[in-house]
């Protein structure tokens, strides 16, 4: 369950958009230049953009995500909890 919460948490963060000739991308800056994502006119994208295209892909800011570190922590806590009181019945 932490690895998928880790893996969300990195999606989340590294995710770029951009509409570009009026087709909307959602996706993964590989590298520099390699985009791989969706194109929600023609489906998936796998390809190397120029550089002013992989210069105008904009990160979905997502604000006070730390807050998600928190609310991870209290439930891995109420686990261990819950987990620690049943063993001790």
């Amino acid at each position: 369950m932490i690895l998928v919460v880790g893996i969300f948490v990195y999606i989340t963060i590294h995710v770029r958009y951009s509409v570009i000739n009026g087709e909307k991308l959602i996706g993964l800056l590989i590298d520099n230049f390699r985009f791989v994502g969706i194109n929600f006119k023609h489906g998936l994208v796998n390809s190397d953009l120029s550089n002013v295209l992989a210069k105008s892909m904009l990160k979905i800011k997502i604000d006070q995500l730390y807050y998600f570190y928190w609310i991870l922590l209290g439930i891995i806590i109420g686990k261990i909890v819950n987990g620690y009181k049943t063993r001790k019945n």
